[in-house]
């Protein structure tokens, strides 16, 4: 739920990361069980996945599977590098 902007349309309330959020083993962990289940797309919403540490990790992992991902994203600080 992290994120850099404060839209007042944000539906999801997101802003400061929660302590509940989900660890990376969490998150593989569901990507797991989706690729199981026959899920072929992922897109990452709820606040900015680009803000999360370990979201190439968890997009490596969505990949693996064959799984399509995209992102959705305000883009604020998101360059080409970032993007790569």
């Amino acid at each position: 739920m992290a994120c850099d902007l404060k839209c007042m349309h944000c539906g999801s309330r997101a802003g400061h990361k929660r302590p509940s959020e989900l660890s990376t083993a969490e998150c593989l962990d569901v990507v797991d069980a989706l690729a199981r289940l026959g899920t072929r797309e992922i897109t990452l919403i709820c606040g900015e996945a680009y803000l999360r540490k370990d979201r190439t990790e968890i997009i490596r992992r969505i990949c693996s599977h064959g799984i399509y991902v995209a992102t959705q994203t305000g883009g604020r600080n998101f360059t080409p590098l970032r993007l790569a």
